[in-house]
């Protein structure tokens, strides 16, 4: 039809045309890059922090994380990913670090966030991680046995967070030790998969 809109195609190019625009401080360029990313962000809240009513104030606190400072978040993008994949990993640690925060006030209601939030991460690595033998059951035993390491002593391994660093690489740095002890009892010391332990090494202060 010769009403149809026409939509910009969705490359690099445009986008990263877009993010200099606003960068640059071109007017009515930031309008434009939330009518572009709303949708995306949206989606990705969802998935991160689910649909229910801390879904908008997720939504509105990224948004505003993207603002501040004159967009200093949008400044690491270069146009050579998708910028739905940077937005993604941006809104990751914006709601990550709000996390953090938020098991020093209240830890229990954190702690639903938090499983809901790193779940699937936490099942990715021990799929990955742990001897294919143990099966579902013995995978599902693992991930339970994570989530109590991770509670116990009132989340003390996800409170010694310092700050430095992202708090999800520090998370996913405490779960890969974890699941060290974990094969450690399922294959001699020699054969720990040299991907995991390499993975352990500390860029960020000691959990225990």
């Amino acid at each position: 039809s010769s009403e149809m809109k026409v939509v910009p195609p969705l490359n690099g190019n445009f986008e990263r045309t877009l993010v200099n625009a606003v960068l640059s401080g071109e007017v009515g360029a930031a309008s434009r890059f939330l009518e572009h990313v709303s949708t995306t962000l949206w989606s990705i809240v969802v998935r991160l922090a689910g649909d229910g009513a801390d879904a908008e104030a997720a939504f509105l606190h990224i948004i505003a994380s993207l603002k501040a400072d004159d967009h200093a978040r949008l400044r690491g993008f270069d146009g050579r990913s998708r910028l739905t994949t940077y937005l993604s990993l941006v809104a990751r640690d914006v709601l990550a670090d709000e996390l953090a925060g938020q098991f020093s006030k209240t830890p229990r209601e954190a702690w639903e966030r938090f499983s809901r939030y790193f779940e699937a991460d936490v099942r990715s690595r021990i799929a990955k991680q742990l001897p294919s033998k143990l099966g579902r059951a013995g995978r599902e035993d693992a991930y339970q046995e994570v989530c109590l390491k991770l509670i116990e002593d009132d989340f003390r391994r996800i409170r010694s967070y310092g700050g430095r660093g992202s708090f999800t690489g520090y998370i996913l740095t405490v779960v890969d030790r974890l699941l060290i002890d974990l094969v450690r009892r399922e294959t001699p010391r020699r054969r720990i998969p040299a991907a995991l332990s390499r993975s352990t090494q500390p860029e960020t202060p000691s959990p225990s």
